[in-house]
């Protein structure tokens, strides 16, 4: 070549030598004696490459047929918290691809007050006590925390004389409040749980008469409750969520509290990797 000699294949003691051979569907064995041939293995092409990048195996050239492709995600940094990679070769063709090197980032969390009365609150309706829901996605942890006041119904009475103008009295109370949510797909009021409980009166008066006036006297009390919900919520005109006694009464529905999560969206990751790109399989 060129008036210089250049030794391509060298045959000697029976053994042949070759250099910068270019083969197709080369097979070799182990031994002389096997009469079993293995498919040479070849090396991956190696690309570097980042998001969105348009790789070319060998500057246009083309295989004929689909190759191979494996990125190598071992040095793309640490993922947040909720946080999935997707990276993937996409609009593969003979001679080249396109890099997709992106994460799945969680949406932000908002907290969420409904503290506006619904339609339909007025004395006799059911729930007996409703509230607005200020957002159409509900909470992404399924959890809504209730507050609210009530009185509570007497169950237990106790007088007794400790002397001469002095009394002692124990009255003992109970309430129990049905948490409701309306259903989506029903478009119905379904109940999640109850919120009950007892608490008791204790004190002195200087009568009897006093003593069961004053021991009898419903005492306020404050209820908060963590209710899971998993279904779907709707509303009833502008009712999504409600209260309703079962026993004592609801003088105020303070507050539902949950937090919900924006839409997750896919991002753009800067990093560079490298990508092997295997030939197609032999037909």
């Amino acid at each position: 070549m060129g008036g210089v000699i250049v030794d391509v294949a060298v045959f000697s003691g029976g053994k042949a030598q070759i250099k910068n051979a270019l083969l197709r569907n080369a097979k070799v064995s182990n031994s002389d004696a096997s009469q079993i041939f293995h498919e040479i293995e070849m090396r991956p092409i190696v690309l570097l490459g980042g998001d969105g990048a348009t790789l070319q195996y060998q500057g246009g050239d083309s295989y004929f047929g689909t190759p191979r492709i494996e990125p190598d995600m071992s040095g793309l940094p640490a993922l947040g918290a909720g946080e999935i990679y997707t990276v993937s070769p996409i609009n593969v063709s003979g001679s080249q691809f396109t890099a997709k090197v992106k994460k799945i980032v969680g949406g932000s969390l908002a907290n969420q007050n409904a503290n506006v009365y619904g339609a339909g609150q007025a004395t006799g309706s059911f729930p007996s006590h409703v509230m607005q829901k200020p957002t159409i996605p509900d909470a992404y942890n399924d959890q809504y925390y209730f507050t609210g006041n009530g009185l509570g119904v007497l169950y237990e009475e106790s007088y007794e004389l400790l002397g001469p103008n002095s009394w002692r009295y124990e009255t003992k109370f109970t309430y129990s409040i049905g948490v409701y949510f309306v259903n989506l797909q029903s478009l119905t009021w379904q109940l999640a749980t109850t919120i009950s409980g007892n608490f008791t009166r204790v004190g002195n008066a200087t009568s009897q008469a006093q003593a069961q006036s004053v021991g009898r006297n419903q005492t306020p009390f404050a209820f908060a409750r963590s209710v899971i919900y998993s279904g779907d919520i709707g509303d009833i005109g502008a009712r999504s969520f409600g209260l309703h006694p079962n026993s004592g009464s609801i003088t105020n529905f303070a507050n539902v509290a949950y937090t919900t999560q924006s839409a997750a969206t896919e991002v753009s990751v800067g990093t560079l990797i490298p990508w092997r790109v295997y030939p197609p399989a032999s037909s």
